[in-house]
């Protein structure tokens, strides 16, 4: 309809009141310039407004922290003053230490292998003055200390004689044996009684030897004598047990000479024997 420079194709006027502008269209691939006068602005809010909104934020941030400073201030100044207060410290710890307890020792009672260092000092030679005066060796002896949580312990000691008999006679030397067991937590002195006495009977007392309970010591008491064999000289071996408390006392003696002998002999030896090894070992 029209060209460049607002000039109308083929002659034609321009309608009434119309007059050409300023504006040129810009070269292909130039960039558009602003708008001519007369055109609305474009539409939406322009770069100075959300400028403006967000130093306004900013102000208003400031501000609330300048008045919440200022409160926290005026309620420290309106507070006591706690400076000279004792500093509250944290109860101590709940101990778990548990309370000292005694713990049972069902295995102690009214003897002590602590009282006696040398085991041998329980063996009395004199007790075997029917059959021998005159020890052949020094006695040997062995001790084994109780242990605190277990209890127990153990003395040994045995000795040996010279024969005293006719001149040319065959004889078995004389000996004596002493052996003490403490009760233990596993074994009281029953069990040790028990088993050694039964022991005994089936080795010595079953084939003509004689047994049975002895009367008088300790808690209970039992003796086993072998059978004597027939002729010169007169030969047995002689056992007794006995059980007291927390102990238990086993004398084993070899006795043998040209003239009988009875068991009131045997008796009146080794009852003596083991009172005596009591005495020394109750506390």
């Amino acid at each position: 309809m029209y060209g460049n420079q607002g000039q109308f194709h083929g002659g034609q006027q321009p309608p009434h009141g119309y007059a050409p502008g300023p504006y040129q269209q810009p070269p292909y691939g130039a960039p558009y310039g602003p708008p001519p006068s007369g055109y609305p602005p474009p539409h939406g809010p322009q770069p100075n407004k959300y400028r403006a909104l967000v130093i306004a934020a900013i102000v208003l941030v400031v501000v609330l922290g300048a008045v919440a400073v200022r409160a926290v201030a005026t309620s420290n100044s309106d507070s006591p003053d706690r400076s000279n207060r004792p500093i509250a410290t944290a109860p101590p710890p709940f101990s778990t230490v548990s309370p000292v307890t005694t713990i049972p020792k069902p295995w102690q009672g009214a003897y002590s292998v602590a009282l006696v260092t040398d085991p041998c000092a329980l063996l009395d030679p004199s007790v075997m003055a029917r059959w021998s005066r005159t020890p052949k060796q020094a006695p040997q002896g062995e001790k084994e200390d109780a242990l605190p949580s277990l209890g127990g312990g153990e003395l040994q000691c045995n000795m040996s004689f010279e024969a005293e008999h006719t001149p040319g006679a065959v004889i078995v030397p004389p000996s004596l044996r002493i052996t003490v067991n403490f009760a233990e937590s596993c074994c009281d002195s029953a069990f040790y009684f028990t088993n050694r006495s039964e022991s005994s009977v089936r080795v010595y007392g079953l084939d003509g030897g004689s047994h049975g309970p002895v009367e008088g010591l300790g808690e209970q008491a039992y003796f086993v004598t072998s059978k004597d064999l027939p002729g010169a000289p007169h030969y047995v071996t002689h056992e007794l047990f006995v059980r007291d408390s927390n102990v238990f006392v086993k004398i084993s003696a070899v006795v043998s000479s040209d003239t009988p002998f009875t068991n009131a002999d045997l008796e009146s030896a080794f009852h003596r024997q083991v009172r005596q090894i009591l005495d020394q070992l109750r506390t």
